[in-house]
């Protein structure tokens, strides 16, 4: 018998992994980060554990947006965190550390902690979905 037919014991212990299928919670949220519009934010099981990595993904539509913010911890309530943005579909723009980058689907983009920066969706139709990686780090 190979072993990908071998039945699964059920006497083991408990799994040190977790799925989720679906959409996680999925909450509408307006003006994020003082942003425009309403964003659809995903959030996975993951992130109510606030342990890192965590992950959210956006879905944007046009003219929503992320307002410029930095994660760090005398600005926020929270941790220093880099934060890793990956483009799933649509197109927008991102503001830097004071620079305009154009984003479409395939871009992966890094933003250290206490970098300002934010998101947006400048698509006339469809929807902007970026899914986001955080990870605490030590202050600089």
């Amino acid at each position: 018998m190979k072993s990908a037919d071998r039945p699964v014991n059920p006497r083991r212990s408990p799994s040190r992994f977790k799925k989720i299928s679906g959409n996680g919670d999925v909450c509408s949220v307006r003006a994020v980060h003082h942003g425009e519009g309403a964003i659809d934010v995903h959030r996975f099981a993951f992130f109510a554990e606030r342990k890192t990595p965590y992950f959210v993904m956006f879905d944007m539509p046009p003219g929503s947006s992320e307002g410029i913010h930095a994660h760090r911890a005398e600005i926020m309530a929270e941790a220093w965190l880099d934060e890793y943005y990956y483009v799933i579909t649509g197109n927008g723009i991102m503001r830097i550390d004071g620079e305009v980058v154009e984003i479409t689907q395939g871009d992966f983009i890094y933003t250290p902690a206490g970098v300002f920066h934010g998101i947006e969706n400048t698509a006339e139709t469809g929807n902007l979905k970026v899914m986001v990686t955080l990870i605490s780090v030590p202050p600089a």
